[in-house]
């Protein structure tokens, strides 16, 4: 798996040989190859998905964690308005501090109702627990559904398990993806 999201400068290939060589030939295939799937990433805005149903990978930003017993529910937004709506979960209305420009943000984005609700259970939930408003992270594997309930809306869930790759992902600044993404 190529790591877009990890840091340029951190890079060290698994060895399975003796006398493993990593030529410069390698690093710039490697790094044709990141750059090639943070712009995968990145090709796949809210906007533009049309709420297909079906497994995605997307970048975000989160905007707001909220953890209850085996899930959490994470605010999103990726810098455009969803094409499609999501139910808006009770969250807890615990006031966590911020500085002005990030409250004056996180107004605009809930003004604009440019953000997402993503439900994460189980490890996925544990894992989300460390994340902080304004965090760009990757989920793989995200499920988008038509909300059983009404048909208008839609489910984001990362459910429980790794297969397939499911996973939520810290982007690093120093990355490909956080290059690309300019965080």
């Amino acid at each position: 798996m190529f790591e877009a999201f990890q840091d340029i400068e951190s890079f060290t290939p698994i060895k399975t040989s003796l006398n493993p060589s990593f030529e410069d030939y390698d690093k710039q295939r490697k790094k044709e190859l990141d750059e090639w799937f943070a712009e995968e990433l990145l090709s796949k805005p809210l906007s533009e998905m049309n709420a297909t149903e079906g497994y995605h990978d997307i970048v975000l930003q989160v905007i707001e964690v909220n953890t209850y017993q085996n899930r959490s529910i994470l605010q999103v937004w990726d810098t455009t308005k969803p094409s499609f709506e999501t139910s808006r979960p009770y969250m807890s209305n615990t006031v966590k501090p911020v500085d002005n420009s990030t409250e004056e943000l996180l107004r605009i984005i809930n003004e604009n109702q440019m953000s997402v609700f993503v439900t994460v259970f189980d490890e996925h939930s544990i894992d989300a627990m460390n994340l902080k408003p304004l965090d760009f992270i990757v989920i793989f594997n995200l499920s988008i559904k038509t909300d059983r309930r009404n048909s208008s809306f839609h489910t984001l869930t990362l459910n429980s398990g790794y297969k397939f790759g499911k996973c939520i992902r810290n982007v690093k600044p120093n990355s490909y993806l956080g290059i690309f993404s300019n965080i």
